[in-house]
């Protein structure tokens, strides 16, 4: 696994996966509002890993969608957050 982008990186990944569990729930309990919120989050977090340089944002976002939780989703919202890091700077 890469090694994380700062100390909060753990908590940034748990939290995305949080709340794309809670986003993907069947029935999902969220009003409409705060989907379209977690939705725009997940996509701001991908537009700025891909501007970083990470190319794998569709496969991470199907994983997602599917509530995976594996070290493979894991691994790849770390590189994401990184990435995303790096693009900011």
């Amino acid at each position: 696994m890469s090694a994380p982008a700062s100390n909060h990186a753990p908590l940034c990944v748990g939290t995305l996966l949080f709340l794309a569990g809670e986003l993907y729930a069947v029935p999902c309990k969220l009003s409409e509002l705060d989907q379209g919120r977690i939705r725009w989050a997940i996509a701001s977090l991908l537009k700025a890993a891909y501007a970083g340089g990470f190319t794998q944002g569709d496969i991470l976002a199907t994983l997602l969608a599917r509530k995976d939780t594996s070290n493979r989703v894991i691994d790849l919202a770390t590189q994401a957050f990184q990435a995303a890091d790096r693009s900011l700077k």
